[in-house]
């Protein structure tokens, strides 16, 4: 028996309920933790993001229908989950391959297909496009950490926490600070801006102003009677510019990490660019043949690592905890053959 002060709060278990394509990905949600019972389910959130970010990184028609061919087959015979979300990532990234213009590896076959869809050529031509893809990758991550920023400010509203929906470093006044964040960085660097430059200046100025007195805002609009800072203003301004300093360094390290998208589309084109110099010319079929599968098996556990990493630090970071067990129906026709089993 617990002591009652070891055992904790005591919640109901959590159990999943997903559509059929969703349900794969809590595998993912599982290996993270299972949400609370308050709590939002986030495997769809998860699905659509991660099968969107490993098309992006693996974008090969070739090799993306190798992929799902392989994942299929592996979930038909062992039942791995792991598998099982394969199968929408091996077509996602069939998907992107046909925006790249490859089919394992060869950047030229899709061009008939081009031209009678009446484009002068592919859309994008990763090896001349490395600027504007890094530049996508960046974009890519703004919108899921404003995504991320959704989510918890949904999550927030639904748990009844108006103070930390309206002030928190995730919720709306979170939102406002990042993009005027964004804008003005946009700005800086001569790409699209969201807004006018000096309205983006007053935001950011007066988003952090929030952001360094939330500690103090969030409780009073919670209704809290203790909102007032118990180690005085000093102490309280000493401690959150710090806490300030790190939610804006973890606006800047959440997006520049998504560069890691971008990084890896061009590593998937060199890697091949690779396959094909030490093919020679003409290409040897058996190296070609033998360097798409290496780059097959080596890019598609590098995405799907990279991928996660994403999910896990970029994104579930801002709104998620997962700190729910797992609801386990009773057996009790297993129980009882176990208990007949042991009397026997």
């Amino acid at each position: 028996m617990d002591d009652p002060d070891q055992a904790g709060r005591h919640t109901p278990p959590t159990k999943l309920r997903n559509a059929w394509f969703f349900r794969p990905f809590e595998f993912f949600v599982e290996m993270y933790g299972l949400p609370n019972y308050d709590e939002t389910d986030v495997t769809a959130f998860v699905a659509v993001t991660f099968t969107v970010l490993f098309g992006i990184m693996f974008g090969d028609v070739g090799q993306g229908l190798v992929l799902t061919a392989f994942s299929l087959f592996m979930w038909k015979v062992k039942k791995n989950p792991l598998f099982h979300l394969m199968i929408p990532c091996g077509i996602a990234s069939t998907l992107a391959g046909f925006v790249y213009g490859s089919v394992f590896g060869f950047e030229d076959v899709l061009d008939p297909l081009y031209l009678a869809a009446g484009l002068p050529d592919k859309p994008v031509s990763v090896m001349e496009s490395i600027n504007g893809i890094l530049l996508f990758a960046v974009y890519i991550g703004v919108l899921l950490v404003l995504a991320a920023m959704g989510m918890n400010i949904y999550t927030k509203a639904k748990q009844g926490h108006t103070g930390d929906v309206l002030f928190g470093t995730n919720g709306v006044v979170g939102v406002i600070t990042y993009v005027a964040g964004v804008d003005l960085v946009s700005a800086f660097m001569g790409a699209t801006v969201f807004m006018p430059v000096p309205l983006a200046a007053v935001l950011l100025v007066l988003g952090l102003a929030a952001l360094l007195f939330a500690g103090v805002l969030a409780p009073l609009f919670n209704g809290e009677p203790d909102w007032m800072p118990a180690e005085g203003w000093g102490g309280y301004l000493m401690q959150n510019v710090f806490e300030l300093l790190e939610s804006v360094l973890s606006y800047l390290s959440n997006t520049i990490s998504f560069l890691r998208v971008g990084a890896f589309v061009i590593v998937h084109a060199s890697m091949m660019m690779v396959v094909f110099t030490l093919a020679g010319e003409p290409a040897n079929p058996v190296v070609v043949v033998l360097g798409n599968l290496v780059v097959i098996a080596l890019e598609a556990l590098l995405s799907a690592i990279q991928g996660i990493r994403l999910e896990f630090y970029e994104m579930f970071s801002r709104f998620y905890q997962g700190g729910g067990h797992k609801f386990r129906a009773l057996d009790l026709k297993d129980k009882a053959s176990s208990l007949s089993g042991d009397a026997s």
